[in-house]
């Protein structure tokens, strides 16, 4: 569809052939995401990656603490970088919108690691055989670290499943999340719902300060009923 929509944009067509072909929806309840446990997936995974992809270190590093999608990240050039604000300005997303991306200090080290630093124009991430060219696909080193790192049902996605959930987890307010991650709404975010500290008992808790007892307390003792006379 983005593709069709360009081309009419410029006039290179005037109808897109497949505007008829049902589209395959995607699974907005599916949350998977990397484990942190010690010796857990993303343990496993940087051990994998740091021995034997280290030349894609700082693309894995990049994915997992923006929660771009692979094809934003790929098409990230330095000409959208903002040094002074540690910034990423994405002028266009899946959802015909902006983005801005803060970038962390392992975002930064990651990109000053890069081979493309020294220039600092053009894409961030280059193709290996082609340097002048951008990246177009990971799988031939990522599918098989995840093999060798004994992840199953994972993918590059997933990185970015990853990063929301773990913000949602280390108590970072689900508007802010929806924000990082450029969504419309926070219906999408929702779905990271569960993952939230539980801090509900707590929140009900702080009505109890200004409370009528009705029940007694563990070290009440129950007095005995009034008694009423007419």
């Amino acid at each position: 569809m983005l593709i069709y929509r360009e081309a009419r944009r410029v006039r290179k067509v005037s109808a897109n052939p497949g505007r008829d072909i049902r589209h395959r929806k995607e699974d907005n309840n599916r949350v998977r995401f990397l484990n942190r446990d010690k010796d857990g997936e993303y343990a496993r995974l940087v051990k994998v990656i740091r021995e034997t992809y280290p030349e894609h270190l700082a693309e894995f590093v990049f994915a997992l603490n923006t929660g771009l999608r692979l094809s934003s990240q790929y098409s990230a050039t330095y000409e959208m970088l903002d040094v002074t604000q540690n910034v990423l300005d994405v002028p266009r997303t899946k959802n015909d919108e902006p983005v801005h991306i803060p970038l962390n200090s392992d975002v930064l080290a990651a990109i000053h690691s890069l081979p493309s630093w020294k220039e600092r124009t053009g894409p961030i991430f280059r193709n290996q055989r082609h340097p002048d060219k951008p990246v177009l696909s990971n799988d031939h080193w990522f599918k098989p670290a995840l093999k060798a790192g004994g992840i199953i049902d994972f993918k590059w996605h997933d990185l970015r499943h990853t990063f929301a959930s773990w913000l949602v987890q280390d108590g970072v307010p689900r508007d802010r999340v929806s924000k990082l991650l450029g969504h419309k709404s926070l219906t999408m975010t929702m779905r990271y719902a569960h993952l939230a500290p539980g801090h509900l008992h707590e929140d009900v808790e702080l009505l109890t300060r200004n409370s009528t007892t009705v029940a007694p307390g563990p070290n009440r003792e129950i007095s005995a009923p009034a008694t009423y006379v007419n």
